[in-house]
């Protein structure tokens, strides 16, 4: 039976809202020891910011206390936890992404990193196979 994303994912994470500022997300990240954070927008969640999106935004210019909100991800694109892990891979290579949130309905209930993959594949959850020259995962 393939793993599943409820078995690989992180049930804590960051949350901050849209109108949060750069600065303020970044202390929140900091005090709660995380590279990203969801965001969200009266609690529905719009994107992921990173702690190098941040770096470039104030790299960029961007003011200390601009809100997130134009930040983050664009374009969400969500798991559920019933879905493979070869189903996250699959998004993350599509989408070139690294991290993918958890929804169950319109509530947030995980994150997947690509951390938890590599994770999965060096406990031994997983197996990398190789298809038509792609990476895959499937369960162990």
């Amino acid at each position: 039976m393939p793993t599943t994303i409820a078995q690989l994912m992180s049930t804590t994470f960051c949350t901050v809202e849209q109108s949060a500022t750069v600065a303020s997300v970044a202390r929140a990240m900091i005090d709660e020891d995380a590279g990203d954070a969801v965001v969200l927008d009266d609690g529905d969640v719009v994107g992921i910011l990173t702690d190098r999106s941040i770096v470039r935004a104030l790299a960029a210019d961007a003011s200390p206390d601009h809100p997130v909100g134009g930040l983050c991800t664009e374009d969400l694109v969500v798991l559920s936890p019933q879905d493979p892990a070869r189903e996250a891979v699959r998004i993350m290579e599509r989408h070139a992404l690294l991290r993918l949130p958890v929804m169950v309905g319109a509530e947030l209930v995980g994150i997947v990193r690509l951390s938890d993959l590599v994770t999965a594949i060096e406990r031994g959850l997983v197996t990398v196979t190789e298809t038509q020259g792609a990476g895959s995962l499937e369960g162990a």
